[in-house]
């Protein structure tokens, strides 16, 4: 298929966090009637040899791993979790099977229903069944403890079903003529999208960009005071520790500066690992979007590669893809294996300019752990069975990575922010 031109947004949001084209007209959408939440929008997580996460798995002899027991098993559990995020829900598992080793494969949305699969060891209890408010545990099965060398490849990618209930008849007839635009194109472009970034504050790229750059004065200020340029950071930690709707990762932060502790880099080691790599993946993100955005006005986006640019095969088929691997290595070095040499430098020239010296912070790096930063992503995922039924019941998978909220996207344009 030829390049698909881009249909450029006028919504601010997008814009800034790089996601600036549709692949449908842009004055066609329409407007959504209620927000997503765990009774319109469902998630299934979908891995090779143990099938796709539902509420009615069976892990059978289908499925080709033998299920002996073992010395130092993985248990395998089912995870259905209901309008609350992954990190959230791991962080209570963690907490009532007494273990800091909980794998678990993909960030999942929060206002949906998902189901996926996590692999707990060295646990203190073992617990068959946990149903504790919008988390429910089912134990599936042991696993030799071999197969986590593994478990990233397992993944293949995840469906989805989103019932866009109370639409009018002439919404339906908007709906189904993208959704035919979109099946007869036969791909999303594969922007990380706003979930990634934060729903309600889209703050974790910047405080990825000051992590980055080793400015943890900027970074707390922004994790506390967003948007608001001209609040007194120990008045606001008051506040958010009386308000129930603020994050643990801010309530950590508020308590110890409340407790007098001025020692940015100490307050930073209390934050979780995973959190703060998460941020720094969500700046690298953000730059992603921004090279799929830039590479797609000037070139256009499809199958076909530009110079410099390789193709991997997707997950579910075996249909090449183009995409964009970058490395910065402890040598604060960059490495460019596939992409777009030109459109990489400009965006990381403009983004990262007053700071090449220092790309990543010595003393950050010691508190989160990292050695070096990767990005590879392909730069569009193919949709696949998609189909409407029952009049606005939307189904179809993605490849790992892929994004529902990309489709919802071209669906709801500049009102997207509504659904959530």
């Amino acid at each position: 298929m030829n390049s698909i031109e881009c249909f450029e947004t006028s919504y601010d949001l997008d814009k800034s966090l790089g996601m600036e084209c549709y692949l449908t007209n842009s004055e066609l959408f329409i407007k959504p009637s209620e927000k997503l939440g765990d009774k319109v929008f469902r998630v299934y997580e979908l891995l090779d040899e143990l099938g796709l996460a539902s509420p009615r798995y069976i892990y059978g002899s289908e499925h080709n791993i033998s299920y002996h027991y073992y010395n130092r098993p993985l248990y395998l559990y089912l995870l259905k979790k209901r309008n609350i995020d992954t990190f959230e829900a791991i962080r209570t598992l963690r907490k009532i099977l007494g273990t800091r080793e909980i794998i678990y494969l993909g960030l999942k949305d929060k206002a949906a229903e998902t189901y996926q699969f996590i692999f707990v060891q060295e646990s203190k209890y073992f617990i068959p069944y946990i149903n504790k408010g919008s988390i429910e545990l089912t134990f599936v099965a042991l696993l030799p403890r071999r197969i986590k060398n593994n478990l990233k490849n397992l993944l293949i990618g995840n469906c989805f079903s989103i019932n866009l209930r109370d639409i009018t008849r002439d919404q339906n007839i908007i709906l189904k003529e993208i959704m035919e635009k979109i099946s007869e194109i036969g791909f999303l472009p594969n922007y990380y999208s706003y979930q990634r970034f934060g729903v309600e504050r889209s703050i974790t790229h910047i405080l990825g960009k000051y992590l980055f750059q080793g400015d943890l004065e900027n970074f707390f200020f922004t994790l506390i005071c967003y948007p608001d340029n001209n609040c007194d950071l120990i008045e606001r930690c008051r506040s958010i520790i009386c308000e129930k709707k603020w994050m643990w990762v801010e309530r950590i932060t508020c308590r110890k500066l409340l407790d007098g502790e001025n020692n940015y880099l100490k307050i930073l080691s209390s934050i979780p690992r995973e959190i703060l790599r998460f941020y720094i993946s969500a700046f690298i993100s953000y730059i992603f979007n921004h090279y799929l955005s830039k590479r797609w006005k000037s070139r256009g986006l499809g199958y076909d590669v530009l110079n410099g640019e390789l193709t991997q095969k997707t997950f579910f088929t075996d249909t090449k893809i183009p995409y964009l691997h970058f490395e910065i290595k402890r040598s604060n070095k960059l490495k460019i294996y596939s992409g777009y040499k030109e459109i990489l430098y400009e965006i990381l020239q403009r983004e990262l300019s007053e700071h090449n010296a220092i790309w990543f912070s010595e003393r950050v790096r010691e508190v989160v752990g990292m050695n070096k930063i990767v990005m590879k992503r392909n730069l569009i995922t193919p949709v696949y069975n998609l189909e409407i039924r029952e009049w606005s019941e939307i189904n179809f998978c993605l490849d790992k990575g892929g994004y529902a909220s990309n489709l919802l996207r071209e669906i709801f344009k500049s009102s997207i922010r509504e659904l959530f």
